[in-house]
């Protein structure tokens, strides 16, 4: 009997041993696969437009489109807006770009859904993929905020959020969140 006790206790004793203490959460996040993230080499700049008179904010990769516009269509150039990818790269998602010519207002978003709302219920055209941004800050994107004016049906973006703040409090901007994430200036 005594020896089936010293036998159980030695048993218990080198299971703890080899077991030895449980990771602490560190150690378990430490043990993770490495984040596989685009080359932000490869992010180009997203120009930002206004026109006035239309109440319209345009967004694109192009520079040419963004100079037609400003030259001809009587918008004003408003900068870079951020960095984004033209194709996609790890872990990015398509950001849509919809135009409705009824109410002169152009739209990006990342959800198929709402593109699909805006295409078929909304009168707005599907002029395809703007570029391609993360869907949260796991790769050092920033948030790319969006915003609603429904008096002047227009959509605005700004990564600024003092800009987001003062299009919301003082010009009667509805914050709609964060469209998806990108790279600063």
């Amino acid at each position: 009997m005594q020896l089936k006790l010293a036998s159980l206790i030695l048993a218990a004793i080198s299971t703890v041993a080899v077991a030895g203490p449980a990771p602490s959460i560190a150690q378990i996040e430490a043990r993770k696969a490495p984040l596989t993230c685009g080359n932000p080499s490869h992010a180009v700049p997203l120009y930002r437009s206004f026109n006035g008179p239309r109440l319209d904010h345009f967004y694109t990769t192009s520079s040419t489109e963004h100079q037609n516009a400003v030259r001809n269509l009587g918008y004003a150039d408003e900068g870079i807006a951020g960095y984004l990818f033209t194709t996609q790269e790890q872990r990015t998602v398509p950001l849509y770009r919809l135009y409705s010519g009824g109410t002169v207002d152009h739209f990006y978003t990342t959800d198929v859904a709402e593109r699909n709302n805006a295409r078929d219920r909304l009168g707005y055209t599907d002029e395809g993929i703007a570029g391609y941004v993360y869907p949260d800050a796991e790769c050092g994107g920033l948030p790319f905020y969006r915003l609603w004016n429904g008096v002047w049906t227009d959509h605005f973006y700004t990564m600024s959020y003092p800009e987001r703040e003062n299009a919301a409090v003082n010009l009667g901007f509805t914050r709609e969140g964060v469209t998806g994430y990108i790279f600063p200036l």
